[in-house]
This record gives C-alpha cells, sequence and structure tokens, in this order.
C-alpha cells in the first residue's frame, strides 16, 4: 500500500526499493511484482525491469499489463518485432488504452509499417489527443508516406502541446 502511495506521488525511486525489499521477503506476490515492474519502467531501470519482465511473461502470457510493460521494454531495446507482437495482444485485451496503442504505433513505425503505425497512432489520438507525442510520431509517419500537408498539420499540434506543457509544468513548478 505505501509503495501505490510512493507512485502515486511520483515517488518511484522510494517506491522501488520499498517493493525490492518486500520482494526478498514474499517472492511469489504477483500483484507486487506487477507493480515493481512498473516502477522499474517508469525509472528506466531496464537492467532490472527485462529479466524480471520475461519472468512474469512466462507466468502470465496473456495478462496486459505484463504483455504492455514488456512491449514497452522491447521497444526501447530495439526489439521492434517482439514489442509488436506483444503490444498487439494488449491492444486486442484493452483496445482503449491510449498507451498500448501509441507504443505499438512507434513500433510499426520502426517496422517501418506506416501503413499500421498511422492506424494505431490515429487511434491513441482519438482516445487521448493532448498527448504531443502521439502527433510528433504520427508526423513522422504521415511524412514517410508522403502526406506533408497532414505531417505538418501534426507537427503543429505536437508544437501547442509541447507548449501548452512546458507552461503548465512552469505553473506547477511556481
Amino acid at each position: 500500500a505505501l509503495a501505490t502511495v510512493y507512485v502515486r506521488q511520483k515517488r518511484y525511486q522510494d517506491a522501488a526499493v520499498l517493493l525490492k525489499g518486500y520482494l526478498d521477503r514474499h517472492p511469489a506476490d504477483f500483484q507486487s511484482q506487477m507493480l515493481y515492474l512498473r516502477v522499474l519502467v517508469l525509472t528506466d531501470d531496464t537492467e532490472n525491469a527485462r529479466p524480471l519482465g520475461r519472468k512474469l511473461l512466462a507466468g502470465a502470457p496473456h495478462d496486459f499489463d505484463v504483455l504492455y510493460l514488456n512491449g514497452i521494454l522491447e521497444r526501447e531495446a530495439g526489439e521492434y518485432a517482439a514489442a509488436r507482437d506483444h503490444l498487439l495482444e494488449a491492444v486486442t485485451l484493452k483496445p482503449e488504452d491510449y498507451s498500448a496503442r501509441y507504443n505499438l504505433g512507434a513500433a510499426l513505425a520502426h517496422l517501418e509499417d506506416t501503413a499500421g503505425a498511422r492506424r494505431e497512432l490515429e487511434k491513441a489520438i482519438a482516445l487521448d489527443g493532448a498527448q504531443a507525442e502521439a502527433h510528433f510520431q504520427l508526423a513522422a509517419v504521415l511524412r514517410a508516406q508522403g502526406d506533408s500537408p497532414a505531417a505538418q498539420e501534426q507537427l503543429k499540434s505536437y508544437q501547442e502541446l509541447s507548449r501548452a506543457s512546458v507552461a503548465h509544468s512552469l505553473a506547477d513548478t511556481k
């Protein structure tokens, strides 16, 4: 419960230390392992996240969170085909999840499946159009497809959303 509070407060390092200690004493607690994996992904601790992700995937091969988190790790490691497969199954399980759609679109873009990437990124934007990175990725895909006007429109959206995000972060800081 305390680790969950830490995560909500964006105190990821504190959550990771707490969860590691808990899992040393309770290694079979699946929910805690999942939370630990999520925290490891959030903190970019791929050295510890990848083995845990593979272990959880072997034990729960059709769990959305396991598939999604492994897909993110694989995409970040440049293993785009494996990422595509895991993220595709995650999207099948939760079609309304923005992040799974976005990451699938990004993986497909790296695999040069521009039609698939465009479809997934457009669906991600339909789910949450306020996420700047989806507009940026979609602009790159549209440019690769030769649709420069649509790419420019997405870049404009990206720039506007990025400026708004910076202004919001500045306001939070003040």
